[in-house]
């Protein structure tokens, strides 16, 4: 059967913005990437090598996504 949701739940997974105002220019998941990068670059006090090893990539990876995101080492 079909569940039922209310509306607010609804419109929230319907449109993942909904009720947040940004000030950033980036979309959102890019938004919440930047946001999570950064926290686990500031967790590793800028350490790219420590970074990548939690994040499960390749520091090009990194390098490629903090130039996409403006992401600076910190």
């Amino acid at each position: 059967g079909m569940i039922s949701m209310p509306d607010e739940k609804a419109t929230a997974m319907s449109d993942p913005s909904a009720g947040h105002q940004s000030t950033d220019s980036l979309p959102i998941l890019d938004a919440w990437e930047r946001r999570g990068i950064e926290s686990v670059l500031r967790r590793h006090e800028g350490n790219v090598s420590a970074a990548c090893r939690e994040l499960g990539i390749s520091r090009i990876t990194l390098w490629r996504k903090m130039r996409k995101l403006g992401i600076s080492r910190q």
